[in-house]
């Protein structure tokens, strides 16, 4: 997939490190994160698709794969596959 821009590892490396907050020493994902995103998308049972938001889920500017570094996508998916639960829709 083409990308609108280019970004070194680095810099990749940099934004995902900022996506991560820390609660008693242990470190959880920015809610809105690709961490986070990629989770709700498992949970949710929805397909993957590669995105995160700047601030605020849904509240703020969504940021899709042709725009994420590496690393950013390597995030999400680390999300999607470690998410071992599921949504109880209440059906059989």
């Amino acid at each position: 997939m083409k990308r609108k821009f280019n970004m070194d590892n680095e810099q990749g490396k940099q934004r995902a490190k900022l996506q991560v907050k820390y609660h008693y020493g242990k470190p959880l994902p920015r809610h809105g994160s690709p961490r986070d995103r990629g989770s709700a998308d498992a949970y949710y049972g929805r397909q993957p698709r590669p995105h995160y938001f700047v601030g605020k889920t849904r509240q703020s500017l969504e940021i899709n794969e042709d725009g994420m570094s590496d690393e950013e996508i390597n995030e999400y998916y680390k999300g999607f596959d470690e998410e071992d639960s599921r949504k109880d829709w209440g059906e059989e």
